[in-house]
């Protein structure tokens, strides 16, 4: 009986080290976070998969502005109309097929989440036509999943607040465009 309860006592005392050092893992990058001296890339996961595969989206369009000691400085990225980027064929997202559901839910996760996201939906057949009208747009004020249909374009415009730049060191806003088919 006395071993056991060691064998516990132990094991409960791996587990909260254990704890402690994810811990501070977890602090250690919200510490890194503060420094970002640029938009930060999103991370999309299939919600409904049982084996983590993050898709990795860099940010094309940006305005971006950190603190450096008691100065602000900005950054402006411009490219081009997320019908038109050049990038587009090559971030493309497959989805899987599920029991015939029309959409896939993604998780949305990024080292510091925006405080606001607008997603705007085209048809991928308007690659290339700047004037192609939107499927849909949507503001929401915190994200962590979202609804992908196949053969979609797909804009995310995450926008970081000024009202928190004493808390994080950086607001900003920046677009990340991708492009989604059936896998």
């Amino acid at each position: 009986m006395k071993k056991r309860l060691i064998v516990f006592l132990i094991g409960v005392g791996l587990l909260m080290l254990a704890g402690c050092d994810m811990i501070r893992a977890n602090t250690s990058r919200v510490k890194e976070a503060h420094l970002l001296t640029t938009a930060p890339e999103l991370y999309l996961s299939d919600s409904l998969a049982s084996v983590v595969n993050e898709f990795r989206v860099q940010s094309g369009n940006y305005t971006w502005n950190y603190l450096d000691k008691a100065e602000v400085v900005s950054l402006i990225a411009c490219g081009s109309h997320p019908l038109d980027d050049a990038r587009i064929k090559e971030e493309v997202l497959k989805l899987p097929e599920y029991n015939n559901i029309d959409y896939v839910p993604y998780t949305v996760s990024c080292v510091v989440a925006p405080d606001k996201m607008i997603i705007n939906e085209w048809d991928s057949t308007d690659i290339g036509n700047i004037e192609a009208t939107l499927l849909s747009s949507a503001t929401y004020e915190q994200v962590s999943i979202v609804e992908l249909k196949p053969d979609r374009v797909y804009e995310m415009i995450a926008i970081w607040s000024a009202e928190n730049l004493e808390v994080n060191g950086f607001h900003g806003q920046a677009s990340y465009v991708f492009t989604t088919s059936k896998q």
